[in-house]
C-alpha cells in the first residue's frame, strides 16, 4: 500500500458521497492533532518526533 492503490473502485453514488465527506473530515482531524502535536514537542525540542499526518485536504 505504500506506493497507492492504482485499481478501479465501485461504489455507489451515495457511498462515495459519504466516503468524501469522511474523508475530507479524517484529513482535517489528523492536521489538527498534528499541529497539536507538534507545539507540544516544540516546547520539549524534539519536533522532529512527530510524524506528519497521512494525507491533506489538498
Amino acid at each position: 500500500m505504500k506506493k497507492g492503490f492504482r485499481g478501479k473502485i465501485i461504489s455507489t453514488a451515495p457511498t462515495r458521497s459519504i466516503a468524501r465527506v469522511m474523508l475530507l473530515d479524517a484529513a482535517k482531524v489528523m492536521e489538527e492533532e498534528y499541529r497539536v502535536q507538534y507545539r507540544k514537542a516544540l516546547r520539549r525540542g524534539h519536533p522532529e518526533s512527530v510524524k506528519p499526518p497521512l494525507y491533506d485536504e489538498g
